[in-house]
């Protein structure tokens, strides 16, 4: 007997031999498909076993296939998967698919090479004699083998093969789709960023970022609450950023991002995500090494030292500007020499050449740090239009004073007051002319300073309009600078002590554009009261020298004002006073006065028509 055969008859001699022959053929093909470097366990060990009849060889399963060829698979309810492999099961009835631990019924077919099998997803499978719907999402493939009845007692009853994963989805999308990136410019404090599309979910170890051809894995954190930079990740070997689904349609992955060699990835790159077999199409996406706020920082500290530089370079080339015993370093760049206070004209020309300068410099630093460009870029067509007619605002302001006379000194040293007014009146020209320079300015710097540095390519053009209204608010300010009349200008006062008033004061005024019907004040108060009459009777100062030309009628080079008495807040030796002189048309000039008492020795008699100084001051 053999195998429970009875050999004496010759029928059963050739079913015995055609049962060996096969058995024999089933352990050679299953070893011909083993893999490289397959251990050779207790499957590989089970498959070569023959007991009474030739039992079913173990498949070898490779991959989840669906008809339409996608990896990982994914399919909708009521499609056809198949599962690609070597020696799989020929009995379609021994045979359970499973999706994790739902029964979704056995194999439709079963190809005669044995290499593919096929099962329909249906809408609900079995677990435990239940119906369950067959959810969307990843599900583990598995297949169950039922052992022959006749294959021995050393037979496996039955056989649990894991095949893969299968992704069952509620339409029919392409497999991964990326639809946009959020920012698409990345800086190293900028988390997370937000990738959006289709065909997200399931286990993040299937995804990988793709950065034009390096490859960054997708590493989960141990404690998903973690919102440290040190958060420990779920996998240690895991070496690319944290990233988390938050929806079946958007996926955020947290910084830095680092290239291969470890440093910052910079410039532009092309961004895909893939998940198996299966990639997005691309977007392009930039990285930077340098923040926007350095890159401001960096420009703003680039334009202050080099206008130190030119400050310092301008005081080491010439002396600082003096007025009276106060000099004037950095400051003396505004100031107008002829009056002594601040020039708008040539605020405006120095506002613009240092906003031109900050944009500039946001600019290069922009393209060299950021966006890898070292490269000078080019400026704006209109920008020196604007530059021009600042500074032709500048020159014809110089010119206008030349010709109509200076504005009037104001106060003895210069304030700020002096972009407003003019002698202490308010100017109307003067005001709107700051007012439109200060915003056009304004405007052009933050126009350049909100642009991101990734996307800044060149200086924004100043707008047509915007260059055409400065245009009108220079030619206001000329024009009420032309018709506006000279003011008085204080360069020196000299008190001396009248013989024919011993308790008076006389006070030579020197200047020019000194109103000869003008006003005084001290320390704010008026003494016109105080005043001699002339022969006339009026209370007003004698005109010692007239200005030339057509001036002369209204303006002196320098006054005497004689009073009576000193003023009541007056007194000798108690300190320094103001005198204020103020014109018709209310323009003024001040300038500092004060008493010393005279010395206790007898001075030598002064002629009868040049009586002592009692003092002569300059300003502090």
């Amino acid at each position: 007997m053999f195998m429970g055969l009875d050999l004496r008859q010759p029928a059963r001699w050739l079913l015995a031999a055609q049962l060996v022959i096969a058995c024999t053929i089933a352990a050679t093909n299953s070893g011909a498909a083993e893999p490289p470097g397959h251990s050779g366990g207790a499957d590989a060990g089970a498959a070569g076993s023959c007991g009474d009849g030739c039992g079913e060889a173990p498949p070898l399963v490779r991959e989840v296939k669906p008809a339409y060829a996608v990896k990982p698979a994914e399919v909708v309810r009521g499609s056809l998967v198949t599962i690609i492999g070597t020696n799989l099961p020929q009995n379609c009835d021994a045979v359970t698919v499973w999706l994790d631990d739902i029964a979704v019924g056995q194999p439709t077919h079963v190809a005669s090479d044995r290499k593919t099998m096929t099962f329909v997803v249906p809408e609900q499978g079995d677990r435990d004699g239940e119906q369950q719907p067959i959810s969307v999402g990843h599900h583990a493939v598995k297949l169950s083998v039922s052992a022959d009845a006749k294959s021995g007692e050393n037979a496996k009853k039955e056989q649990t093969i894991a095949v893969g994963l299968l992704r069952v989805t509620s339409e029919k999308v392409p497999s991964l789709q990326l639809d946009a990136v959020d920012p698409t410019v990345i800086y190293p404090d900028m988390n997370p960023i937000v990738l959006t599309g289709s065909g997200f979910g399931g286990k993040l170890a299937d995804y990988a970022l793709l950065v034009d051809d390096s490859e960054l894995d997708l590493c989960e954190k141990k404690e998903p609450s973690c919102q440290s930079a040190s958060c420990e990740k779920a996998d240690p070997t895991c070496k690319g950023p944290f990233a988390r689904f938050t929806s079946d349609h958007q996926l955020e992955v947290e910084g830095p991002f680092l290239d291969p060699r470890g440093a910052y990835l910079r410039g532009e790159h092309q961004l895909r995500l893939r998940s198996g077999n299966a990639t997005s199409k691309l977007k392009k996406v930039a990285f930077s090494s340098h923040t926007p706020s350095e890159v401001r920082g960096i420009a703003i500290g680039t334009t202050a030292a080099i206008l130190l530089a030119m400050v310092l370079l301008a005081a080491c080339g010439s002396k600082p500007h003096k007025i009276g015993s106060k000099e004037f370093i950095g400051r003396a760049f505004l100031i107008d020499t002829e009056t002594d206070s601040y020039s708008l004209s040539k605020l405006q020309f120095y506002l613009w050449s240092a906003a031109a300068l900050l944009a500039y410099c946001y600019l290069s630093l922009s393209r060299a740090l950021v966006q890898g460009r070292l490269d000078i870029a080019d400026i704006p067509p209109n920008l020196p239009g604007i530059w021009a007619l600042s500074a032709g605002t500048a020159i014809a302001s110089v010119g206008i004073t030349k010709v109509v006379g200076p504005k009037a000194a104001g106060s003895v040293h210069p304030s700020f007051s002096d972009l407003l007014a003019t002698g202490g009146v308010v100017s109307p020209e003067r005001f709107q002319f700051l007012l439109w320079t200060v915003v056009a300015v304004a405007t052009f710097v933050l126009n350049v300073w909100h642009v991101d540095p990734m996307v800044l390519n060149d200086l924004p053009r100043v707008p047509d309009n915007l260059l055409a209204l400065s245009g009108v608010s220079s030619i206001a300010y000329l024009g009420g600078k032309a018709v506006r009349g000279a003011g008085p200008i204080i360069d020196e006062i000299i008190p001396t002590r009248p013989r024919e008033l011993p308790s008076g004061l006389e006070l030579t005024i020197m200047g020019r554009n000194l109103g000869l019907d003008a006003s005084f004040e001290v320390d704010g108060d008026s003494i016109t009261q105080l005043i001699v009459p002339d022969k006339d009777g009026n209370q007003r100062a004698k005109p010692i020298k007239f200005e030339e030309g057509d001036k002369r009628a209204n303006f002196a080079k320098a006054l005497k004002l004689t009073l009576r008495e000193l003023p009541s807040q007056w007194s000798e030796g108690d300190g320094e006073h103001s005198l204020t002189l103020a014109n018709k048309d209310g323009q003024r000039a001040t300038w500092p006065v004060s008493l010393v008492a005279a010395p206790s020795a007898t001075p030598s008699p002064p002629a009868v028509d040049d009586p002592p100084p009692i003092a002569s001051t300059r300003p502090a």
